[in-house]
Protein backbone atom coordinates (compact mmCIF):
# COMPACT_ATOMS: atom_id res chain seq x y z
CA UNK A 1 0.00 0.00 0.00
CA UNK A 2 1.24 3.47 -0.77
CA UNK A 3 0.21 6.98 0.15
CA UNK A 4 -0.51 6.37 3.81
CA UNK A 5 0.36 8.95 6.46
CA UNK A 6 1.78 8.26 9.92
CA UNK A 7 -0.42 9.82 12.60
CA UNK A 8 0.85 8.52 15.92
CA UNK A 9 1.83 5.65 18.21
CA UNK A 10 0.68 4.25 21.52
CA UNK A 11 2.24 1.61 23.71
CA UNK A 12 1.68 -0.17 26.97
CA UNK A 13 3.50 -2.98 28.70
CA UNK A 14 2.38 -5.65 26.16
CA UNK A 15 1.51 -3.79 22.95
CA UNK A 16 2.87 -1.21 20.58
CA UNK A 17 0.28 0.46 18.34
CA UNK A 18 0.98 2.54 15.26
CA UNK A 19 -1.78 4.60 13.69
CA UNK A 20 -1.71 5.39 9.96
CA UNK A 21 -4.23 7.28 7.89
CA UNK A 22 -5.04 6.85 4.20
CA UNK A 23 -7.04 9.37 2.21
CA UNK A 24 -9.61 7.54 0.09
CA UNK A 25 -9.61 10.32 -2.48
CA UNK A 26 -5.82 10.42 -2.82
CA UNK A 27 -5.64 6.62 -2.91
CA UNK A 28 -8.30 6.35 -5.63
CA UNK A 29 -6.58 9.08 -7.66
CA UNK A 30 -3.20 7.32 -7.41
CA UNK A 31 -4.75 3.99 -8.41
CA UNK A 32 -6.50 5.61 -11.40
CA UNK A 33 -3.20 7.20 -12.52
CA UNK A 34 -1.39 3.89 -12.13
CA UNK A 35 -4.11 2.07 -14.11
CA UNK A 36 -3.90 4.71 -16.86
CA UNK A 37 -0.10 4.30 -17.12
CA UNK A 38 -0.45 0.51 -17.31
CA UNK A 39 -3.15 0.84 -19.99
CA UNK A 40 -0.89 3.12 -22.07
CA UNK A 41 1.93 0.56 -21.82
CA UNK A 42 -0.46 -2.23 -22.79
CA UNK A 43 -1.72 -0.27 -25.82
CA UNK A 44 1.88 0.26 -26.94
CA UNK A 45 2.59 -3.49 -26.84
CA UNK A 46 -0.75 -4.18 -28.54
CA UNK A 47 0.03 -1.80 -31.42
CA UNK A 48 3.49 -3.37 -31.85
CA UNK A 49 1.81 -6.80 -31.98
CA UNK A 50 -0.61 -5.68 -34.69
CA UNK A 51 2.25 -4.18 -36.69
CA UNK A 52 4.18 -7.45 -36.36
CA UNK A 53 1.12 -9.46 -37.43
CA UNK A 54 0.65 -7.20 -40.46
CA UNK A 55 4.27 -7.90 -41.44
CA UNK A 56 3.43 -11.65 -41.23
CA UNK A 57 5.62 -12.50 -38.26
CA UNK A 58 3.50 -14.42 -35.75
CA UNK A 59 6.03 -15.35 -33.08
CA UNK A 60 6.86 -11.72 -32.14
CA UNK A 61 3.14 -10.96 -32.49
CA UNK A 62 2.31 -13.51 -29.80
CA UNK A 63 5.14 -12.29 -27.57
CA UNK A 64 3.93 -8.66 -27.84
CA UNK A 65 0.32 -9.68 -27.17
CA UNK A 66 1.35 -11.55 -24.03
CA UNK A 67 3.41 -8.54 -22.94
CA UNK A 68 0.33 -6.37 -23.58
CA UNK A 69 -1.63 -8.47 -21.09
CA UNK A 70 0.92 -8.22 -18.28
CA UNK A 71 0.45 -4.53 -17.32
CA UNK A 72 -3.35 -4.78 -17.21
CA UNK A 73 -3.47 -8.15 -15.44
CA UNK A 74 -4.32 -6.59 -12.03
CA UNK A 75 -7.28 -4.81 -13.65
CA UNK A 76 -9.00 -7.71 -15.42
CA UNK A 77 -12.09 -7.19 -13.28
CA UNK A 78 -12.42 -3.66 -14.66
CA UNK A 79 -13.34 -2.47 -18.13
CA UNK A 80 -10.25 -0.82 -19.59
CA UNK A 81 -11.03 0.93 -22.84
CA UNK A 82 -8.61 2.30 -25.38
CA UNK A 83 -8.82 4.01 -28.72
CA UNK A 84 -6.91 2.28 -31.50
CA UNK A 85 -7.09 4.31 -34.69
CA UNK A 86 -10.67 5.55 -34.62
CA UNK A 87 -12.04 2.47 -32.88
CA UNK A 88 -12.88 2.26 -29.16
CA UNK A 89 -12.02 -1.21 -27.77
CA UNK A 90 -12.09 -3.09 -24.49
CA UNK A 91 -8.35 -3.65 -24.26
CA UNK A 92 -8.17 -6.95 -22.36
CA UNK A 93 -10.91 -8.53 -24.49
CA UNK A 94 -9.27 -7.41 -27.73
CA UNK A 95 -5.85 -8.74 -26.72
CA UNK A 96 -7.28 -12.13 -25.75
CA UNK A 97 -9.31 -12.25 -28.97
CA UNK A 98 -6.16 -11.56 -31.02
CA UNK A 99 -4.18 -14.28 -29.17
CA UNK A 100 -7.01 -16.78 -29.64
CA UNK A 101 -7.34 -15.92 -33.32
CA UNK A 102 -3.63 -16.43 -33.94
CA UNK A 103 -3.49 -19.70 -31.99
CA UNK A 104 -6.47 -21.02 -33.93
CA UNK A 105 -4.96 -19.93 -37.25
CA UNK A 106 -1.78 -22.01 -36.98
CA UNK A 107 -1.72 -25.40 -38.65
CA UNK A 108 0.73 -27.99 -39.93
CA UNK A 109 0.86 -29.02 -43.57
CA UNK A 110 2.45 -32.46 -43.60
CA UNK A 111 1.84 -35.68 -45.51
CA UNK A 112 -0.52 -38.08 -43.77
CA UNK A 113 1.72 -41.04 -44.45
CA UNK A 114 5.35 -41.66 -45.35
CA UNK A 115 6.59 -45.10 -46.36
CA UNK A 116 10.11 -45.82 -45.11
CA UNK A 117 12.07 -49.08 -45.16
CA UNK A 118 13.81 -50.42 -42.06
CA UNK A 119 17.29 -48.93 -41.84
CA UNK A 120 16.41 -45.91 -43.99
CA UNK A 121 17.16 -42.43 -42.69
CA UNK A 122 14.19 -40.05 -42.50
CA UNK A 123 15.10 -36.56 -43.69
CA UNK A 124 13.07 -33.41 -44.27
CA UNK A 125 12.47 -34.02 -47.95
CA UNK A 126 10.88 -37.41 -47.08
CA UNK A 127 8.59 -35.77 -44.55
CA UNK A 128 8.06 -32.16 -45.68
CA UNK A 129 6.26 -30.22 -42.97
CA UNK A 130 5.34 -26.57 -43.06
CA UNK A 131 3.73 -24.43 -40.38
CA UNK A 132 1.08 -22.22 -41.92
CA UNK A 133 -1.37 -19.59 -40.82
CA UNK A 134 -4.98 -19.23 -41.95
CA UNK A 135 -3.91 -15.70 -42.83
CA UNK A 136 -2.39 -17.41 -45.91
CA UNK A 137 1.30 -17.19 -45.06
CA UNK A 138 4.02 -19.46 -43.72
CA UNK A 139 4.92 -19.07 -40.05
CA UNK A 140 8.63 -18.32 -39.78
CA UNK A 141 10.77 -18.69 -36.66
CA UNK A 142 8.13 -20.72 -34.79
CA UNK A 143 9.48 -23.23 -32.23
CA UNK A 144 8.03 -26.71 -32.70
CA UNK A 145 8.17 -29.83 -30.55
CA UNK A 146 8.72 -33.01 -32.50
CA UNK A 147 8.28 -36.52 -31.09
CA UNK A 148 8.63 -39.86 -32.81
CA UNK A 149 7.05 -42.98 -31.30
CA UNK A 150 9.96 -45.28 -32.12
CA UNK A 151 12.14 -43.13 -29.87
CA UNK A 152 9.53 -41.46 -27.70
CA UNK A 153 12.13 -40.60 -25.06
CA UNK A 154 13.79 -38.24 -27.53
CA UNK A 155 12.13 -34.85 -27.81
CA UNK A 156 13.29 -32.68 -30.65
CA UNK A 157 12.90 -28.93 -30.62
CA UNK A 158 12.90 -27.37 -34.03
CA UNK A 159 12.35 -23.87 -35.40
CA UNK A 160 10.70 -23.18 -38.74
CA UNK A 161 12.77 -21.50 -41.43
CA UNK A 162 11.70 -18.35 -43.34
CA UNK A 163 9.37 -20.47 -45.49
CA UNK A 164 7.72 -22.09 -42.46
CA UNK A 165 9.49 -25.40 -43.19
CA UNK A 166 10.84 -27.73 -40.53
CA UNK A 167 14.33 -28.98 -41.26
CA UNK A 168 15.30 -32.19 -39.48
CA UNK A 169 16.71 -35.69 -39.81
CA UNK A 170 15.83 -38.83 -37.84
CA UNK A 171 18.11 -41.75 -37.25
CA UNK A 172 17.55 -44.79 -39.47
CA UNK A 173 14.28 -46.59 -38.80
CA UNK A 174 14.83 -49.72 -36.70
CA UNK A 175 11.27 -50.43 -35.66
CA UNK A 176 9.64 -53.60 -36.89
CA UNK A 177 6.17 -52.16 -36.27
CA UNK A 178 4.09 -51.46 -39.32
CA UNK A 179 3.31 -47.93 -38.11
CA UNK A 180 5.25 -45.32 -36.15
CA UNK A 181 3.92 -41.83 -35.50
CA UNK A 182 5.48 -38.41 -35.68
CA UNK A 183 3.80 -35.77 -33.56
CA UNK A 184 4.31 -32.04 -34.08
CA UNK A 185 3.10 -29.28 -31.80
CA UNK A 186 3.92 -25.64 -31.30
CA UNK A 187 6.38 -25.22 -28.41
CA UNK A 188 4.43 -22.51 -26.54
CA UNK A 189 6.94 -22.41 -23.68
CA UNK A 190 9.67 -21.34 -26.09
CA UNK A 191 7.38 -18.82 -27.77
CA UNK A 192 6.73 -16.89 -24.57
CA UNK A 193 10.28 -16.95 -23.19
Amino acid sequence: MEGYEWVGTWEDQNNYWVYYRLSKTDYQQRMAEKREKEAILSVDFFQKAISSRDSKDLKPTLVMLIKALEPINPYFGEAITATIGEKQIFLGNEIIQQITGILNSISFECPNQVVVKVGQLIISRNLPCRVMSNYEFAVKGMPVRFTYTERSHIKHRLVTDNNGMLIFALDPVRSMKSVELVKLSIDWESVVQ
